[in-house]
């Protein structure tokens, strides 16, 4: 077996590459994910000497959306991930610059051609409930992913992670207990992959691989998803739940029995489902609020000071916005009519009428993936080519083509959740489209509270739908594995066998240089078919309170743990949610 270690050779890495990647380089990261468990891990909380911490460590976060579910096998929304990532723990986390750290396992290692991998548990690992965690709930947990029974949106994860039978597994042709993954004790964890893995341990940071309790979903089983009530749920992570009012707040409190509990500072976390960025904002400056969600209104940007504000936080992100189209239903099984609306789009009139696009980082999308992401060079789609009198032209060539005139009009609904930016962006790109097609088009605009809206992309009961897709580990492929004809995540339901073979192909690339082509022929099938139209790439922007302790502004991964944080002693303004 070769052990992963050798911190000397990590600090060659860093010098060999770091001058000339930046940290999402892929190659320059799978390397360090080699180091990583043997650099002294940063767990929980780090606080400066001398800090004087705040009496009453109780955070507060808008969270944005009510959230639809606690079970991490169904789960498809951020609004749920943000809140699993405290109520759960998994093999590994990210840490506050978005690098793999030890979370439940200590440390792991690989066979030679790097298909079998080890984890090694902690045997201080307990469940909220005080029972031992150990192997064989991660067994039971993605056995129970896997399971058609759960119906999990996310079970084809575990073929993005080429775990052995877990295709077979999942459309019922083999038994679970065929699942390439077993205990061989209560503290070693084995995975059996199809492919060779270098960077598996990035991928095992996703919410979805989180383990859940075996014990308490059974006694419950049948009662409608009763065990992930605030009543009955039972989690391995550093907090547990307090107090949930639907569409109001989701409370939680620190969980005493978490292997990290002494080295947690924040004693209670609450989650608000404010949707509304002003109202949002309006809390967070009366001070009721300490991290705002990620929609900022332009207004107050638009009268920061040309150096800002010190709550401003701007993060990098790996994120894409957009509209997908769902390529089963028409009009859009037809490609010309993608083709046609995606040419018809001027993205940079759209990221311009933000007025405050340069703050927050967004950028023109003309493919899925955002190029400091890339080992590539960014391709050139045609809406990218000629004037734009040019493209509009054509656009409009095209949908005559696909059988539409004024007296048969293109006729569509396009979709988004209900909150003031998404309605502003749709309006936008509406404009555009009459501008461009007039009596062409005619476009009705639906707006959905978060969870109907959820359910409306996830059973395909949509035309067109607005999408914000961020990347779940620093990868390309963590993005267009969406489109992977097995995995089916993005909810396009487009499938093509050659953008397949070209995924297939990068899994077994020998360099890196030969990945990125792989990734870049993915990426212009992407573009040449156009089963999402992307907009623009973006950063993400909080306003985040200055006596938030622990909250890091160079995370990619945009990974909150509460048990990151803490809160420094200062004047606060009394807030409902911290009496």
């Amino acid at each position: 077996m070769r052990l992963v270690k050798f911190l000397k050779f990590g600090q060659v890495v860093l010098e060999n590459y770091g001058s000339q990647r930046s940290l999402l380089f892929p190659g320059f990261t799978f390397l360090l994910l080699l180091t990583a468990i043997m650099i002294p891990p940063l767990f929980a909380a780090v606080v400066p000497p001398s800090t004087p911490l705040a009496a009453k460590q109780h955070l507060v976060i808008n969270n944005g959306a009510e959230i639809a579910t606690l079970d991490p096998h169904t789960v498809i929304g951020i609004a749920e991930e943000n809140v699993l990532h405290d109520l759960l723990e998994g093999l590994v986390s990210f840490d506050t610059q978005g690098q793999i750290r030890p979370a439940v396992a200590t440390h792991w290692h690989a066979s030679a051609d790097n298909r079998c991998w080890t984890f090694y548990l902690r045997p201080e690992a307990r469940w909220s409930n005080g029972e031992p965690l150990t192997a064989q709930d991660f067994v039971y947990s993605w056995q129970r992913l896997a399971d058609p029974q759960t119906a999990s949106p996310n079970a084809n994860y575990l073929q993005e992670l080429q775990l052995l039978n877990s295709a077979a597994v999942i459309h019922q042709q083999q038994p679970l207990q065929t699942l390439g993954i077993r205990a061989l004790d209560n503290h070693r964890l084995q995975l059996q992959l199809t492919q060779p893995m270098p960077h598996l341990p990035t991928l095992l940071a996703h919410p979805v691989l989180y383990p859940v309790h075996q014990g308490t979903i059974e006694h419950h089983q049948g009662l409608d998803q009763q065990w992930a009530t605030a009543e009955h749920f039972v989690g391995n992570g550093a907090y547990q739940i307090n107090t949930w009012v639907t569409n109001e707040k989701l409370t939680l409190h620190r969980n005493p029995t978490y292997w990290d509990n002494t080295n947690t500072v924040i004693d209670s976390v609450t989650y608000l489902t404010l949707s509304d960025s002003t109202v949002d904002l309006r809390r967070y400056q009366a001070g009721e609020i300490d991290i705002t969600n990620t929609k900022i209104p332009t207004e107050y940007l638009l009268k920061l000071p040309a150096q800002g504000s010190v709550d401003l936080c701007i993060t990098p992100a790996l994120s894409v916005y957009g509209y997908k189209f769902n390529t089963q239903r028409p009009p859009f099984n037809n490609r010309q009519v993608r083709r046609a609306l995606t040419l018809a789009l001027d993205r940079q009139a759209l990221v311009d009428i933000n007025r405050v696009a340069a703050l927050l980082g967004q950028t023109v999308a003309n493919q899925l993936n955002p190029p400091k992401i890339l080992n590539s060079q960014p391709l050139q789609p045609i809406w990218t080519r000629g004037t734009r009198e040019q493209r509009q032209q054509q656009a409009c060539q095209w949908l005559h083509a696909a059988g539409y005139s004024e007296q048969r009009p293109l006729r569509f609904s396009l979709l988004y959740n209900a909150a003031p930016l998404h309605e502003r962006w749709a309006i936008a790109v509406r404009a555009q489209w009459q501008n461009c097609f007039g009596p062409l088009v005619d476009i009705n605009l639906v707006a959905e509270e978060w969870r109907v809206y959820l359910r409306s992309c996830q059973s395909g009961q949509y035309q067109a739908a607005r999408v914000f897709w961020t990347a779940a580990y620093p990868h390309p492929s963590a993005l267009l594995n969406l489109f992977y004809s097995a995995n089916n995540r993005s909810g396009t339901f487009w499938h093509n066998p050659e953008f397949d073979h070209w995924l297939n192909q990068s899994i077994q690339a020998s360099d890196e240089t030969e990945r990125a082509r792989c990734y870049q022929q993915a990426e212009q099938l992407l573009v040449d078919e156009v089963p999402m139209m992307p907009i623009f790439h973006s950063d993400c922007v909080r306003l985040v309170k200055p006596y938030v302790g622990g909250f890091s502004r160079q995370n990619p991964m945009n990974a909150i743990y509460t048990k990151d944080l803490y809160l420094i002693q200062q004047a606060q303004t009394p807030s409902c949610y911290r009496q």
